[in-house]
């Protein structure tokens, strides 16, 4: 009889999954599977954070199954071998990049061209053989086909070099193939990101002219000062594409959203090569009539092979390059996220994960999805009543952009209505539901900014006696608090959080969850009537100005 998933995948792992296409990640529990004759398990120490994460997190290429576990930058120490593993040893320092299998026959995968063959697997997002998923290195370890482990040369940092096996071999693999290591040549490259930089480290090492273009003229400094590029060519600046027509050999196209092609293959000689390696999400326009009459030609590349990935990181080690990183703590993963989005990560992000069982032990995070068992259902823009200080327009203290509803109040505000003698308030109020039997559940992304205090940003309102609460999460000082104890979570600040909120109302207990982990569970008080609200709403010892953002709210009702 054959065994099940969970009997292939026995080894318990601990990592941060998205579950819906608002690209969140919280604690998520799940199985790798166990060490085979040809595998070699790794403790993951750091993995790198690319766009392709974000994208695929937020489903933008519309192919992501949820829940997801991103990361093909992995690096770690090899902690168990098969007993066929002729290449690694435990100890060993190890990379795994963007596949973890292929089918090992095919004419590809014989040319050492795994990355181009068809039933090549992917890191995460995608399936094993059998079945189950792959799922990335925000994760604690990973077992993998010794074909698809690489072995890290002593003097290459793990940290700095974990980018090289997606970005590194992104630039590498093209520039061996098209011909862009002829010293003396004239390399442009586009985009001064991930991916830009490390071309413009390779170039040089071929010995190339190198020029950046790119459409932040602030760039110009790192390119030719810290990086070393010949000169740096303002994308927006006509008289400096005009003086550059004609100039290139090579350009290689880092740029990942969308862009025009043409005025880049102006820049290119006779028999001159745009090579593209970024992935914007929609399609990108080209002339044909310039590449006719110039004989030029535009192409493409993919990462590349486990041979090919190996020599990159050989050269990278002999050559002493390595990618500018930002280390980053596994918890500030979403933040991260946000300012990847906004271009505000310089270069590459790094997660260091050496402390991730530190997480999972001593704050107690033992990830479930809180909504396994109950189903969600419908809300739109109906169901939210938005309450704010009755004195001001609604725009000033409330907003709804890009999905993300954005709350604000000041201790000075007024109540909500002329009559209230409450505290200033801006609120969701999500009404359209008999909420008055059963297992009900909120669930939300929020976000609150440092420096927002004395303030409920959630509660369960319809309690007994009237127009009491059953519920109150309050944050004080960088904490959220159960009213005003105990602390559940020490530091709320600056962070997306995932809030889940379980209230039984026969059973009269409410549990709170954050990320994924059970925090505090308080008996209910009683009432018939219910309903959640989410926002600021001032309490004692308040600051001035008080915020609360939230997105993907959600009501669930547990199934029968």
């Amino acid at each position: 009889m054959a065994k099940s998933p969970e009997e292939e995948h026995p080894q318990k792992a601990f990592g941060w999954a998205a579950r819906d296409s608002h690209g969140i990640l919280s604690p998520f529990q799940f199985s790798r599977r166990e060490n085979g004759d040809e595998d070699v398990t790794i403790k993951i120490l750091y993995c790198g954070v690319c766009h392709s994460d974000l994208h695929c997190c937020k489903n933008e290429w519309g192919f992501t199954r949820y829940p997801v576990v991103p990361g093909h930058e992995m690096v770690g120490i090899v902690t168990k071998t098969g007993k066929k593993v002729t290449k690694f040893k435990e100890g060993n320092n190890v990379g795994v990049g963007v596949i973890v299998g292929s089918c090992k026959k095919c004419e590809t995968c014989q040319q050492d061209l795994e990355n181009y063959c068809p039933q090549c697997i992917f890191t995460y997002n995608d399936s094993y053989h059998d079945g189950t998923k792959t799922y990335g290195g925000y994760s604690n370890i990973v077992v993998v086909d010794q074909r698809y482990v690489l072995r890290f040369p002593d003097n290459l940092p793990l940290d700095s070099g974990a980018p090289l096996l997606c970005a590194g071999i992104t630039v590498y693999s093209p520039m061996k193939y098209y011909g862009m290591t002829e010293p003396g040549k004239h390399l442009g490259v586009a985009g001064l990101g991930g991916l830009g930089h490390v071309a413009v480290k390779f170039g040089k090492a071929f010995g190339l002219k190198v020029t950046v273009i790119s459409s932040s003229p602030g760039k110009q400094a790192e390119a030719i000062d810290r990086l070393g590029a010949d000169a740096f060519l303002l994308s927006s600046d006509p008289a400096q594409i005009k003086a550059a027509l004609g100039t290139m050999d090579f350009i290689i196209d880092t740029v990942s959203a969308v862009h025009p092609l043409d005025p880049l293959i102006a820049l290119l000689k006779l028999n001159g090569k745009l090579i593209t390696v970024g992935l914007p999400n929609k399609p990108l326009q080209i002339t044909i009539f310039p590449l006719v009459l110039g004989r030029k030609l535009v192409g493409g590349s993919d990462i590349g092979g486990m041979k090919e990935t190996q020599e990159m990181l050989d050269f990278c080690a002999k050559h002493n390059i390595t990618s500018d990183i930002e280390l980053i703590r596994m918890e500030e993963i979403n933040t991260a996220f946000e300012r990847l989005a906004k271009s505000d990560v310089r270069f590459l992000a790094i997660l260091t994960l050496t402390k991730l069982a530190y997480l999972q032990k001593t704050l107690g995070w033992v990830a479930i999805d809180p909504t396994e068992g109950f189903i969600s259902l419908p809300l739109n823009q109906s169901n939210f009543i938005i309450q704010w200080p009755y004195d001001v327009p609604q725009d000033q203290r409330y907003k709804f952009v890009d999905g993300i509803h954005k709350l604000r109040v000041y201790s000075s505000d007024k109540p909500h209505t002329p009559t209230s003698q409450t505290r200033p308030r801006t609120e969701i109020r999500i009404h359209g539901y008999d909420y008055s039997s059963g297992v009900w559940q909120f669930e939300g992304y929020g976000y609150v900014p440092r420096g927002t205090s004395g303030v409920c940003i959630m509660q369960v309102f319809g309690a007994s006696p009237s127009h009491a609460t059953t519920l109150m999460l309050r944050v004080y000082n960088d904490s959220l608090t159960y009213y005003q104890s105990p602390v559940l979570d020490p530091n709320i600040y600056n962070r997306w959080f995932r809030l889940n909120v379980v209230h039984d109302v026969e059973g009269s207990t409410v549990k709170v969850y954050i990320d994924g982990a059970l925090l505090y569970e308080a008996p209910g008080r009683g009432g018939t009537s219910h309903y959640f609200k989410c926002g600021v709403y001032a309490q004692n010892d308040d600051s001035y100005l008080m915020e609360s953002h939230w997105k993907g709210i959600k009501v669930f009702k547990k199934c029968d």
